[in-house]
């Protein structure tokens, strides 16, 4: 965004200092392609630094379910480091159900399996709030905790049942 004010500031004083008015339409025209070119220029870094990072935002739909990814944060206990994934968790389906039993979720760093575990942190409700049973149309906020396997900030989420399709996305470590 500075580049292109820099851009636009310089393109002002070349437009005063030019003689002719044909001139400055002239540089003006140029100086607004140039601005456009480099604008398209920044959408596509965006967009690649998006499909790099691989985390802005995801939502898994199966059989009535949904999972809509909002974040991740680290977590520290004895020792031990702990990846917690956020959600909004909502049941469409026609019975109910939980977010812990809806899907099967397994997180991966390096390509290994990191475990999952029932975590109790303090004013955190969404972890516990994965095992609440919720009724067809309702939505929750709901959470699952991993062991971290190594400082890779790179994790995989797999999702499905025991047979079948299991999509992957990769979220990376809030640090």
């Amino acid at each position: 965004m500075k580049r292109i004010a820099v851009l636009a500031l310089i393109g002002a004083l070349a437009v005063c200092s030019c003689p002719y008015a044909g001139e400055a339409e002239d540089r003006i025209a140029e100086i607004e392609a140039r601005i456009t070119e480099l604008t398209e220029e920044l959408d596509a870094l965006n967009a690649e630094l998006k499909d790099l990072k691989g985390d802005q935002g995801f939502v898994y739909e199966a059989d009535g379910i949904k999972y809509e990814y909002l974040r991740n944060e680290l977590y520290d206990s004895n020792g031990k480091t702990f990846l917690i994934v956020y959600f909004n968790f909502e049941n469409n389906s026609e019975k109910t159900t939980t977010a812990s039993g809806a899907s099967y979720i397994k997180a991966y760093q390096d390509s290994v399996g990191m475990d999952s575990y029932f975590l109790y942190v303090p004013d955190n409700d969404a972890l516990s709030a994965a095992s609440t049973s919720v009724k067809p149309g309702g939505k929750i906020e709901v959470a699952f905790a991993y062991k971290t396997n190594s400082d890779s900030d790179e994790v995989t989420l797999e999702f499905g049942g025991l047979i079948g399709d299991r999509p992957e996305y990769t979220i990376h470590i809030d640090n």
